[in-house]
């Protein structure tokens, strides 16, 4: 996924549903860990709960290594930075 694409609102639940699609082609080799790449998700993946639950439905017993995007709040201010998010 170019990062262009990774970027564009509109195209991250797609990008999120190919990742999970290919996380899962890979399962027939029994990983143990499945990693994306850095900015993998245009949303706060260690915030949502609803996509956290599809992969772990899709991906038990993998732990998921994901580039994602982290949101500080202090106050008013906000503050985002690029992170490691991981998921069991």
């Amino acid at each position: 996924i170019s990062q262009e694409q990774k970027q564009n609102q509109a195209e991250a639940e797609n990008n999120f549903r190919l990742y999970i699609d290919l996380s899962v082609q890979k399962r027939a080799n029994a990983p143990d860990i499945v990693i994306w790449p850095e900015a993998a998700t245009a949303f706060l993946l260690g915030q949502d709960e609803t996509a956290q639950d599809i992969i772990a439905k899709t991906l038990p017993g993998v732990t998921l290594l994901a580039g994602s995007i982290r949101r500080e709040e202090s106050g008013e201010t906000r503050h985002y930075a690029n992170s490691l998010i991981a998921l069991q």
